[in-house]
């Protein structure tokens, strides 16, 4: 029985290391691949060597067309880790892997213990999933929140309605909505109304 555990763990562990692999090996070892990467790569660095926070600028233009948390997250990683395309692809890497744990987490709360890592390491070891949490894009940051958002509603309904999980929906869509304006309070609107009409409807009694 002893043997089978650790067994089970070395197998996690050898699962946990190709996942981290997948998202963050070589990270600095390319260029900025496209004209959105180095565009907003630079309004991170204009951010961090002007020292103005608030507003971006591109080229010492004022740039305002996304809000600025990527650019404050990147501003960051830039800071302690020097502004190279490592730091930069960083912050997306670490939204993309972030998914990938709460999905973990949420899949042995919701199914079982044994789901969480199949569940991690299929979305971990996805194609396209890695390739746009290695670029720097607002979308995977997005979804990050927006995931977090939508397991904290889960579980809000199905766990007693408990504050601490309201909290961490209200807080996740602020981050979401810092991260892409308002289309994240279309999309959280639309999955709530799917899941609301087709499985809460009659248990909750609403109408």
């Amino acid at each position: 029985m002893i043997f089978a555990h650790k067994k089970d763990m070395l197998w996690q562990l050898t699962l946990v290391f190709l996942v981290v692999f997948c998202f963050f090996a070589g990270l600095g070892r390319y260029g900025l691949l496209d004209n959105n990467e180095g565009l907003y790569a630079q309004i991170a660095k204009e951010m961090l060597l002007g020292g103005n926070y608030v507003i971006p600028h591109l080229n010492g233009c004022i740039y305002i067309e996304k809000p600025p948390l990527l650019y404050w997250l990147m501003t960051l990683s830039f800071k302690l880790f020097g502004v190279n395309e490592w730091a930069a692809r960083l912050v997306p890497a670490t939204a993309g892997f972030s998914i990938c744990l709460m999905l973990w987490r949420f899949s042995e709360k919701v199914v079982g213990k044994n789901h969480g890592i199949k569940v991690f390491s299929i979305l971990g070891t996805s194609i396209g999933f890695l390739i746009f949490s290695r670029m720097v894009f607002f979308d995977i940051l997005m979804t990050c929140f927006l995931t977090a958002a939508c397991l904290c509603l889960y579980l809000w309904i199905h766990e007693g309605r408990k504050n601490l999980y309201l909290m961490g929906v209200y807080s996740s869509i602020s981050l979401a909505v810092l991260t892409k304006g308002f289309l994240p309070l279309i999309l959280i609107g639309l999955i709530w109304s799917v899941y609301f009409t087709l499985y809460l409807r009659d248990s909750i009694g609403f109408f």
